[in-house]
């Protein structure tokens, strides 16, 4: 008798994925607990996590944007510092929470990650 045989793969629908990574996320029990309560792997899940935030298509989540205004204010590149473009100008941006976050001169790198942060 082979004690190794492999058992069939199991699969998750896309809705089952994302009820037990909304599960996860929600704080109340542990990524292993939640795991382990759904079978599956703490790395499984770990996995399907990253995808919810980095927005998979399997996460049927909606496409956000963020609200922009443009003030007068003309913004220019400037001179490469360690191999990145400044933005000569502030950039201000109104959270949701109502603060707002100055950014004097910010780097073009520092912008991408601002935006996938907020989106």
């Amino acid at each position: 008798m082979n004690h190794h045989a492999k058992l069939p793969r199991r699969r998750y629908s896309n809705e089952q994925k994302l009820n037990i990574v909304k599960a996860a996320l929600s704080g109340e029990h542990s990524y292993f607990e939640i795991a382990r309560a759904h079978d599956i792997n703490a790395t499984q899940l770990t996995r399907w996590i990253k995808e919810y935030r980095d927005s998979a298509a399997w996460t049927n989540q909606e496409t956000r944007l963020l609200p922009v205004s443009v003030s007068e204010n003309d913004f220019a590149v400037g001179p490469r510092a360690q191999g990145d473009d400044l933005l000569k100008g502030e950039i201000e941006v109104l959270l949701s929470t109502g603060h707002t976050l100055r950014l004097n001169n910010p780097s073009q790198t520092l912008l991408s990650h601002l935006v996938q942060m907020l989106t």
